[in-house]
């Protein structure tokens, strides 16, 4: 049903059913909004989120979105309250900008430390060759593993195999020794974990500060999760690695890390005129959000730079609440920016791209000759992106990459653009005028353009890789796409509006609400600079011959790398299309103090090109970031409310809750069988488009679904629509009770809260004449149900029976839980389960259960998944299901 809609609209048509069906469960007592989505720490509570009933093209997702996850308590703080605080922080301006707390206690922390008097070490050459020679008795000694020493000469795809199984000690080891690589590759392998100790509780922010090498300490800082907040954690001795710090370097660095922010003042001229327009612009922009409202980004090319629009990435995702990629609408990317869109298109997390880029560098420019083998680049592409894929993979999102095509004929260049998707020819209406065909401006069908081929022609830099093809690395005529994507947005949205209209509007400006360059970082003023040195050489050796050839190519050199570059005149262009249509713009760009090359490789230099870039987005556009966070989420937060009017909110919902039973009583329960039809047809707008009317014949089963919970409802049959609640007993009354189950003394036909024969079939192995012993204590769990009924999951270990019928089940062969109670349902559980896969589509109900485990959980608040796994392959074993 959802894998061909657009992206916004998939997900707010996940959320409209599962209103739909909350609403009804709120009319029958069951949990509330508040009750059901929300979920803390202390409590194990699950929500119904998207995830459980993602479709195909969302199961490799690599990280939630907290969008899809948002519960009630978040979703209630809407747009009003988004948008306020949006223009609070703009009235409050950049002057009264607060800083994080953890920044702040550990700047004044670090300059209250007094450094020992009598220790003047430092992170030196010279003072480490004076360590090595005159070694300190009281460090302590640290063998390193032998392997591990050599990780610079291993092949990458044994450092992958060694990498799988290393352990703390192995990683505190290689801190200790300084081996960079050997961290970079722990942090790729996913074992560079946060929560660390050792049998001191030291965390590696401890041991760095021991080891007092600079280079090491960045590296953890970079690469460890939210690592300020270790700063400020203590050690058995109650000492924070603060308190550890014995060198001016070391506490230099620190200081560099939380050092104050930027005023205005000190900011560029661009800066502070960017920051001008934006804080204008977003404050006008954000009163007309619609639901057709289109946020653009644009990322340039750089090669491993693009290392540095990563961090950028994760820098503006970590303010944000909501998440960032899953509501972007169109993407440009030119050569490293191709790939990084791509690869965030298919779901992959920020994490996992950055982890990608370290390998390139190891994988990819491993000669000291260049052009790099193509060969090497190509199988790392195709197994980050699968080799049969095409750019129509890619559904939730319009996104092209910019490549040069070089005609064999002409020999002429031109800008060629793979995009992944072409005008709808289709809903063409206009029958009084030309149609505008996909030929007609070279909108190829994405299908027949694998997306590893497309990454492939977009980075084919010169020099640096051999052609691909005809294809050469779109960075040369277009490093900062920026403009080509304000081209073919507003292009492609015209064209289709001749088409199916026959007449252009107004509203592909209006629909365009944010524009975001993401640059992969500049040395400033570094272009300028080698053009004045080179006029300045060319005039002191005007008269020598050879010296003047020398100089007129550096300079040509030189004008071919101001073409080239990304800031400058792409960047004031931009800037002034988007200002000129009232549209925010904004341009984040790190500035580096150091030249790096595409192809850099050596892992302490790429570590500090990346602190370069944390200490600019920290410390200089920290301001432009929170701006951009801020309005991103008011955007997504309005957009949500458009579709989500009638959301129960917190202070409401009660009498939402009250209204809407009394309703839906009245009407009979027909109410919420028109509440269905009605969000499915308001959703899919079946009668403006017809690719939403192809998937009305799917509807039909959703809406049959539907109609037999109506009459289900209806029929007031308990058994169809209770909720099963777990309870816990004493485990010494646990014989007792199974016994007083199987006595038909406390059988009471009157009682709706036991089904009797139904309940006593799950443990059909006991014999029925067990004395009574004790009464039955039960231990209320507070989960609210459909109606209260208690199922009680437990039994010990079956004695010998007296009675002459074979148990259906060997309950000595069927898993136990913790507490040694067999897991397996009833048959008429299993049938039930049966029923209700019937009614939603399920074709394999095992898989659906592993998926869903949070929504069984609702039924089943004690058992963990691997135990509903069991219960629910106990069905197959009865073969209840299976026949």
């Amino acid at each position: 049903i959802f894998k061909n809609l657009p992206h916004k609209k998939e997900r707010i048509m996940r959320k409209k059913i599962n209103l739909s069906f909350l609403f009804v469960a709120m009319a029958y007592d069951t949990p509330s909004a508040s009750s059901i989505t929300s979920s803390t720490k202390d409590e194990d509570t699950y929500s119904f989120t998207s995830d459980d009933t993602n479709s195909e093209d969302y199961n490799n997702r690599r990280s939630p979105s907290p969008v899809s996850e948002a519960t009630s308590d978040t979703t209630s703080t809407s747009s009003s309250c988004t948008n306020k605080r949006l223009k609070e922080f703009i009235e409050g301006s950049l002057e009264k900008f607060q800083e994080d707390d953890n920044m702040r206690t550990i700047r004044h922390k670090i300059s209250a430390t007094k450094l020992p008097e009598n220790d003047e070490a430092s992170s030196n050459l010279g003072y480490r060759i004076y360590e090595m020679l005159c070694s300190n008795p009281n460090k302590p000694k640290v063998q390193q593993n032998k392997i591990l020493k050599n990780t610079k000469s291993i092949k990458s795809e044994d450092l992958d195999k060694l990498f799988e199984n290393i352990k703390g000690d192995d990683i505190v080891s290689s801190i200790r020794h300084r081996n960079i690589t050997a961290i970079v590759y722990t942090y790729i392998a996913g074992k560079l974990d946060r929560c660390y100790r050792d049998k001191d509780n030291n965390n590696y922010l401890h041991i760095g500060v021991e080891v007092n090498d600079i280079l090491t300490m960045k590296t953890l800082l970079l690469l460890i999760d939210d690592s300020d907040e270790l700063f400020i954690e203590v050690n058995n001795k109650g000492e924070c690695p603060i308190d550890l710090v014995k060198t001016d370097e070391m506490r230099r660095i620190i200081l560099e890390y939380s050092s104050e922010k930027k005023t205005l003042s000190d900011m560029t001229p661009d800066q502070r005129f960017r920051i001008a327009m934006v804080e204008e612009m977003t404050s006008k922009k954000i009163e007309n959000i619609t639901k057709d409202s289109k946020i653009l980004v644009s990322l340039d090319g750089g090669g491993i730079r693009g290392l540095c629009t990563i961090q950028i990435l994760m820098a503006l995702q970590k303010k944000m609440k909501n998440n960032l990629w899953e509501n972007i609408d169109w993407v440009s990317g030119t050569s490293t920016g191709g790939i990084l869109g791509i690869l965030l298109s298919l779901n992959y997390s920020l994490h996992d791209v950055r982890k990608a880029y370290l390998r390139i560098k190891n994988e990819v420019f491993v000669s000291y000759f260049r052009p790099y083998r193509s060969d090497n680049v190509e199988r790392l592409l195709q197994k980050l992106m699968s080799e049969n894929k095409g750019m129509d993979t890619i559904k939730n999102k319009k996104l092209f990459v910019t490549t040069i095509k070089n005609d064999s004929n002409t020999k002429e260049f031109s800008l060629k653009l793979f995009r992944n998707y072409k005008l709808v020819e289709d809903n063409n209406n206009n029958s009084n005028r030309v149609k505008f065909n996909n030929e007609n401006f070279y909108y190829d069908d994405p299908s027949r353009n694998a997306l590893w081929r497309a990454a492939r022609a977009t980075s084919a830099a010169p020099w640096y890789f051999y052609p691909f093809g005809e294809y050469l690395d779109g960075g040369i005529l277009s490093n900062n796409p920026s403009m080509d994507l304000l081209t073919e947005y507003f292009q492609y949205t015209f064209l289709n509006e001749l088409n199916s209209n026959g007449k252009s509007t107004r509203k592909p400006i209006d629909d365009l609400c944010c524009f975001i360059s993401f640059g992969t970082g500049s040395k400033q003023n570094g272009i300028e600079q080698i053009i004045e040195n080179d006029l300045e050489e060319a005039a002191a050796v005007e008269r020598m011959y050879v010296s003047n050839v020398c100089s007129v190519l550096r300079q040509g050199l030189s004008a071919i790398y101001k073409i080239l570059e990304s800031d400058g005149v792409p960047v004031s262009r931009a800037s002034s299309w988007c200002n000129s249509i009232e549209v925010p713009y904004f341009r984040l760009q790190p500035s580096l103090e150091s030249a790096y090359d595409l192809d850099e490789k050596d892992d302490p230099r790429i570590i500090n090109m990346l602190w370069e870039c944390e200490n600019h987005i920290k410390h200089v556009q920290y301001y432009e970031i929170e701006l951009l966070a801020r309005y991103l989420d008011a955007i997504i937060d309005k957009f949500i409310e458009i579709f989500h009017f009638f959301l129960p909110i917190t202070g409401i919902h009660k009498i939402l809750h009250l209204f809407i039973k009394i309703y839906i009583m009245k009407m009979n329960l027909q109410f919420y069988l028109i509440l269905i039809i009605i969000n499915t047809i308001f959703i899919l707008n079946v009668h403006t488009s017809k690719r939403y009317k192809e998937n009305i014949e799917k509807l039909r089963g959703l809406i049959n679904g539907a109609k037999s919970l109506t009459n289900i409802l209806k029929e007031s049959r308990p058994e169809k629509t209770k909720r099963y609640k777990c309870i816990e007993i004493i485990d010494d009354e646990e014989e007792d009770t199974i016994g007083q189950l199987s006595s038909p003394k406390i059988i009471n036909k009157n009682n709706n809260n036991f089904q009797d024969e139904r309940l006593l079939n799950k443990y059909t192995a006991y014999n029925n004449n067990k004395p009574q012993s004790k009464e039955i204590k039960y231990v209320t769990i507070p989960h609210l149900t459909t109606e209260n009924v208690e199922f009680i999951l437990t039994t010990v270990k079956p004695e010998p029976t007296t009675s002459t019928e074979k148990p259906p089940i060997d309950l000595n062969s069927v898993p136990k839980d913790s507490k040694n109670r067999p897991l397996i349902l009833a048959p008429e559980h299993c049938k039930l389960i049966k029923k209700y896969a019937d009614m939603y589509m399920v074709t394999d109900i095992r898989q659906w259960a592993h998926n869903h485990c949070s929504f069984a959980k609702i039924y089943l608040p004690t058992a963990t998944c691997a135990e509903i796994d069991i219960l629910v392959d106990s069905c197959f074993k009865q073969k209840f299901i299976n026949e």
